[in-house]
């Protein structure tokens, strides 16, 4: 029997600067700092997935992604750590100048195919035809490993979390993550309701509006049996302008994180939901003095990759 992949416990830290500067007190959860295939939210749901699946013997994965993303780099990743093929289709056109996480992805080994949004489950289902063809058993994963698997991970991640709070003494009244496809965010109300009922999960869209985004997060609820009867936290009041792209305020959030407290983020997941953490404290949808988590979710390579005007 193959083994189980387990995910070493990330850091929790409190960042006393950064607290002062935006009247609450903020602390940290670093999936950042994941220590393989470079790290994030979407590693912590990888080895769920894998793990999950080990009874089916796979031996190879299909999946998809944006130009950005982190989940095609950590599926590039863990599958050639584990002798797998990886065939990945890309919902964009194939960029000029290749992003870090795709240079990544093919350097690891993965085959990846360019076609238009509309056309990504037509891509996916003939790349598993032919992995079939060839003699191959591959796993099928949903971009940003949305599945039951994914959200399960971060249902457990609040367990976690939750251990870590009472070890430094505090009762967060938010936590606040990126909200992408939504079974990041979806697994944290699930565990949150059960462990951490008094924490409210906030979601700041990265990529959907609303109803969209609201729509992915229950959808994701449903894939656990999950009834949740509470309101969702689901912000897209940030998105300037669309999935990958930014503005001056959001890099200015970047610019004055890493300044303030060498603290990184990144213009297309982590420093979007940061901005978004910023003007909710700003409108007093969040509370002066409270304590706040904001989840970090990784994706340091975007921010090398990206052509944002903070590094002159």
């Amino acid at each position: 029997m193959e083994d189980k992949l387990k995910i070493a416990k990330t850091p929790l830290r409190k960042y006393p600067e950064i607290s002062k500067n935006l009247g609450i007190e903020l602390w940290i959860k670093h999936d950042d700092e994941i220590p393989r295939a470079c790290g994030g939210n979407k590693v912590r749901k990888l080895y769920r997935i894998l793990n999950d699946s080990i009874k089916f013997k796979y031996n190879a994965i299909v999946t998809s992604g944006g130009i950005f993303s982190n989940h095609i780099r950590s599926v590039a990743l863990l599958a050639a750590e584990k002798g797998w093929k990886a065939r990945i289709i890309i919902h964009d056109r194939k960029p000029l100048v290749l992003t870090e996480n795709l240079k990544i992805a093919y350097l690891a080994g993965a085959k990846i195919t360019f076609c238009k949004l509309c056309n990504v489950k037509i891509a996916m289902d003939k790349a598993m035809n032919e992995m079939k063809l060839s003699g191959y058993n591959p796993l099928y994963i949903w971009g940003g490993g949305h599945s039951a698997s994914g959200v399960k991970a971060f249902q457990d991640a609040v367990l976690e979390i939750n251990k870590q709070c009472k070890q430094n003494k505090i009762k967060p009244k938010y936590i606040v993550v990126a909200s992408g496809t939504g079974s990041t965010q979806a697994g944290l109300i699930a565990g949150s309701s059960k462990f951490m009922p008094n924490t409210k999960i906030i979601g700041i869209s990265v990529s959907h509006v609303k109803a969209k985004g609201l729509a992915r997060i229950k959808q994701s609820l449903k894939m656990i049996d999950f009834n949740y009867k509470g309101k969702i936290e689901f912000y897209d009041n940030f998105l300037a302008g669309g999935y990958g792209k930014t503005n001056k305020d959001q890099e200015e959030t970047i610019r004055s994180a890493a300044i303030t407290e060498g603290l990184l983020l990144d213009p297309i997941y982590c420093g979007k939901a940061f901005y978004g953490l910023k003007n909710l404290i700003k409108s007093g949808k969040i509370k002066k003095g409270c304590q706040v988590i904001f989840w970090h979710t990784g994706s340091l390579i975007n921010l090398i990759s990206t052509k944002i005007k903070i590094f002159v």
